[in-house]
């Protein structure tokens, strides 16, 4: 069982690893990893709900019409 845990640690450092390899050298998140994960989560609700605008053009018109969220 222990091997497990240190299996599925290992896997996690692969993933965190990955995940700064990504990121720009300069980049500087603005947002935590808690405030990040809960605005992903946001946005993939808005996805799904088909409400999600995209772009100033788009938000710009939505707001001109009055529409909300």
């Amino acid at each position: 069982m222990g091997s497990d845990s240190e299996a599925e640690k290992s896997h996690q450092k692969e993933k965190e690893k990955k995940k700064t390899l990504a990121l720009a050298p300069i980049a500087k998140p603005l947002a935590g990893k808690k405030l990040c994960k809960r605005t992903l989560k946001l946005v993939r609700k808005a996805a799904e709900h088909k409400c999600l605008k995209r772009g100033v053009k788009e938000v710009v018109k939505s707001i001109r019409r009055g529409h909300k969220g």
